[in-house]
């Protein structure tokens, strides 16, 4: 049996010496260039996912120490406008880049990759002591988010509660001061349960909360309005609900299409995910399945599709894939969904699209 290096063939022992030793030292220069070239990768976006990507980067850094990745939680607006401006290696929110956005920042639409890395839920979270969950229907969250219901003891909520003692005090709205992909879909959910809000306000990431008659303190990013809540007696808001784990907020279940009060739950967000889904633009609003919750999204990772620098778009890639495969495993302890296979499959076909340096990343 021959023994040895299998990768060179016998005709190696006949190179000199001081040619194996150009050789070595070419190779591990240009080792070097990559390693120093791809050590910092960095991203902004998503209060959303913020702490799925805070575990995913040190992990990562863990995994493969020649890497740092950088990532500041400045709310999903801000993430897109960052990458937009190629002031970011990559980017992160919770609604995809539109055309239209994309052609404001002269960048070119179609040099965006745009994949989804994480499921996860807004809740409506609240400050009442003693008081550990309610219910609400979809007409009483209309009423509160159009100025119709203002007090906690309001018959209409009293009427999807109707074994709990609830206190006669104001009702605090706790809303995002930031261009907020966790808004936009709050508000996309409003203005489809809710016509007079969407006619009032309708979808946006910065909405004017006075046109829906509210008065409300705002917050930047979900870790602010969290905070708020939790030192209001009274106060109430949207929230990714990891956030509200982190300061033991109750939340509300809330009625879904199928007339179901359901709370947010591992089980109740993935089966907002069809089996059968074919497109990566995930709308997971209003579901149907009595176990479903009704306020379910995902947030993306954005990539450029051509990177001039082979090393940059190369690390890039490589951090894309961690999230895909293994770093699904490490925010289990969090309340983020993993993407089911189905999904998982189109993200990684749609990272094979990403150039560097004129070559695909990936066969």
């Amino acid at each position: 049996m021959r023994t040895g290096n299998p990768y060179f063939s016998s005709s190696t022992k006949f190179l000199s010496a001081g040619v194996l030793f150009i050789l070595l030292g070419l190779l591990l220069a240009g080792c070097g260039n990559v390693a120093n070239a791809t050590s910092t990768l960095s991203g902004s976006g998503s209060s959303f996912a913020a702490p799925a990507f805070d575990t995913w980067r040190l992990q990562f850094s863990h995994n493969f120490p020649e890497s740092t990745v950088t990532y500041q939680s400045l709310g999903s607006g801000q993430g897109r406008s960052d990458f937009l401006a190629g002031k970011t290696d990559f980017g992160a929110s919770d609604v995809q880049i539109t055309a239209q956005e994309a052609q404001a920042s002269s960048k070119n639409f179609n040099n965006i990759v745009q994949i989804p890395v994480v499921l996860g839920s807004i809740v409506l979270a609240f400050n009442l002591p003693g008081i550990t969950g309610l219910n609400m229907s979809q007409e009483t969250v209309c009423g509160i988010y159009t100025g119709k219901i203002t007090r906690w003891n309001d018959p209409k909520v009293q009427a999807d509660n109707p074994n709990t003692a609830l206190p006669d005090k104001a009702i605090q709205q706790m809303v995002r001061s930031d261009s907020s992909g966790t808004t936009q879909v709050f508000t996309q959910y409003l203005s489809a349960i809710c016509p007079d809000f969407k006619n009032s306000v309708g979808v946006s990431g910065l909405p004017d909360w006075k046109k829906a008659g509210l008065e409300v303190l705002a917050a930047g990013q979900n870790d602010g309005v969290a905070h708020n809540i939790s030192l209001a007696i009274g106060g109430f808001g949207y929230i990714e609900q990891d956030y509200a784990v982190q300061y033991s907020l109750p939340t509300v279940s809330l009625k879904n299409g199928a007339g179901k009060f359901v709370k947010a739950t591992k089980e109740s967000i993935v089966s907002a995910v069809s089996s059968n889904t074919t497109e990566l633009n995930l709308s997971l609003l209003n579901q149907g399945g009595d176990n479903t919750y009704p306020i379910v999204t995902t947030s993306y990772l954005l990539l450029n599709r051509t990177y001039a620098d082979r090393a940059k778009g190369q690390a890039v890639v490589k951090f894309a894939q961690y999230i895909l495969q293994d770093g699904q495993q490490d925010i289990r302890t969090y309340t983020y969904i993993p993407l089911p296979p189905q999904i998982l499959n189109l993200a990684q076909a749609k990272l094979k699209q990403v150039v560097a340096g004129g070559e695909a990343v990936l066969n």
